[in-house]
């Protein structure tokens, strides 16, 4: 195994971590939203 697949590994662990992240926040906004229409 070459010395840097760590840090790949790593870098592409922290890009999903960063895509999940902003999805999550993008839906609870969306939910949030919902929520003050239903009200």
């Amino acid at each position: 195994m070459p010395p840097h697949s760590p840090n790949l590994l790593l870098s592409c662990t922290g890009l999903i971590i960063k895509q999940t992240m902003s999805l999550f926040i993008s839906l609870q906004f969306y939910n949030i939203q919902n929520s003050i229409k239903l009200q």
